[in-house]
């Protein structure tokens, strides 16, 4: 049904790109359970697929429509209007000319993120961003991963997550990156079982840590065989919904994994790819290594305590936007911190 749908959509948005107009995907709001049922969801994968693949083709997210007023009256019509009215002029600018082009992959939290920098990006003439991050897949693409549903029960990647790294040369053809900026971090960390493993395995064990510096090394190659710049993003904490009272997770969300993934693995990718740049956005988001709700004035920077809302993403991009790019660009890069 996906490959179906993959293949009509490519026909319909080939019609509508012939003037070369983008193609801004709208996605209303909708409640948790309809969010889950959606990752199934021939169209969904198919829309993100293509969102990978084609910069002309532009997603609004749901979180950035009005979450305090009812989608079925007209304020709420009036209001949806006023966000793709400014995504169109956000999307439609003039070509940017010896700006700095930025491609952001990764994970859901990047594409978070990534809101945030588009729009800092055009409003300061910084850059010109292009996010491609994957809804629910980190960079590492093999083997079977714990259930989410049901407890020591595995299962195997979803189908869009095996398909993460196939569309980085065709992005990197089409946008001719300067710099690169990779953010991924809680679902590379979580537990994996390679066909060849007997067992489950977590971050700490040497097969599990050889195997993800692979994939990250593979990546780097990928994404730096234009020239591209690569900065990796040393992910901050993240805390689940279910954290116990003194705002500590375990399991997928363990601040022990992301800590090992910032200061044991990152660092090995470094020594083994000497071009790539970091930075550390741990210290930042998670002082003294615990996770804060609210920061620079923003109530909740990340609601469910990974992804970025629409006002914390932005918060991040003006605040920090500046010393990523000087990072990933810059010439001068300090030694990778191994805290």
């Amino acid at each position: 049904a996906t490959a179906w749908t993959e293949s009509t959509l490519r026909g319909g948005l080939g019609l509508l790109f012939a003037r070369g107009a983008p193609v801004i995907w709208a996605r209303m709001p909708g409640s948790v359970e309809e969010e889950i049922r959606s990752v199934n969801d021939p169209f969904i994968i198919a829309m993100n697929l293509l969102l990978k693949e084609d910069m002309r083709v532009r997603q609004i997210q749901p979180t950035e429509f009005p979450s305090d007023i009812a989608p079925a009256s007209d304020s709420f019509a009036q209001a949806a209007l006023a966000v793709v009215l400014d995504s169109l002029e956000l999307y439609r600018r003039p070509d940017s000319g010896s700006l700095p082009r930025v491609l952001v992959v990764g994970d859901s939290v990047a594409r978070t993120f990534g809101y945030g920098l588009e729009r800092w990006a055009a409003d300061t003439g910084a850059a010109q961003v292009w996010t491609t991050a994957t809804l629910g897949c980190g960079l590492a693409d093999e083997g079977f991963i714990q259930s989410g549903w049901f407890t020591n029960r595995e299962q195997p990647l979803p189908e869009s997550c095996l398909r993460v790294h196939e569309g980085w040369n065709a992005q990197i053809e089409q946008f001719k990156p300067d710099l690169v900026i990779v953010m991924s971090s809680i679902w590379d960390t979580q537990e994996r079982r390679l066909p060849e493993w007997p067992q489950m395995k977590l971050p700490g064990d040497p097969a599990f840590d050889d195997y993800l510096l692979r994939e990250y090394r593979e990546s780097v190659d990928v994404l730096a065989a234009g020239g591209a710049a690569i900065l990796w993003i040393q992910p901050p904490c993240a805390r689940s919904m279910q954290a116990n009272a003194q705002g500590t997770s375990t399991g997928l969300y363990d601040t022990a994994r992301v800590r090992y993934l910032n200061y044991s693995l990152i660092p090995r990718l470094v020594e083994d790819r000497p071009e790539v740049r970091t930075y550390d956005l741990f210290p930042k988001l998670c002082p003294e290594g615990v996770f804060v709700e609210s920061m620079g004035g923003i109530d909740k920077v990340r609601p469910d305590g990974a992804h970025f809302s629409t006002e914390g993403s932005l918060w991040l991009a003006y605040t920090f936007g500046g010393e990523m790019l000087e990072a990933g660009l810059g010439r001068d890069q300090p030694k990778v911190d191994t805290q």
